[in-house]
């Protein structure tokens, strides 16, 4: 199951988009913030892959004490984007429901494996997008 709803997204956008258009001081706030969060989800994405990288590159070639240490700045890192990412994801529901439009994220905010699909999801459709 997706936890990311691509057309309520696009609605969401469409209406900040006209109501911004009319001069509405909030709605230009609001498309502000759907750029925060997308790249938010984004950069999470880039977190996990930088991390994934890092730590194969150096899994047996770095001593035992370097090792650790890169595994636990990325699991800082990693952590404090997968935050930034649920707080993003609970906002943007938000702001959808404002609106009167459904969720953007149909997942469990609790459940960190579905903020991370959904980061993936939200951050693939954007990049098989991005000629359109």
């Amino acid at each position: 199951m997706s936890c990311f709803a691509m057309d309520n997204y696009l609605a969401l956008e469409n209406t900040i988009k006209q109501k911004a258009l009319s001069g509405n001081e909030e709605a230009l706030d609001d498309l502000g913030f759907l750029k925060k969060a997308v790249l938010s989800f984004a950069h999470y994405i880039y977190i996990v892959t930088e991390e994934q990288i890092e730590t194969r590159l150096a899994k047996g070639v770095k001593s035992g004490d370097e090792y650790r240490e890169i595994s636990s700045h990325f699991d800082s890192t990693r952590h404090n984007a997968h935050e930034s990412a649920i707080v993003n994801a609970k906002m943007l529901n938000r702001i959808a429901s404002a609106y009167g439009i459904a969720q953007i994220f149909n997942g469990d905010s609790s459940n960190r494996q579905e903020i991370g699909d959904f980061c993936g999801e939200i951050t693939s459709w954007f990049f098989g997008n991005r000629y359109s």
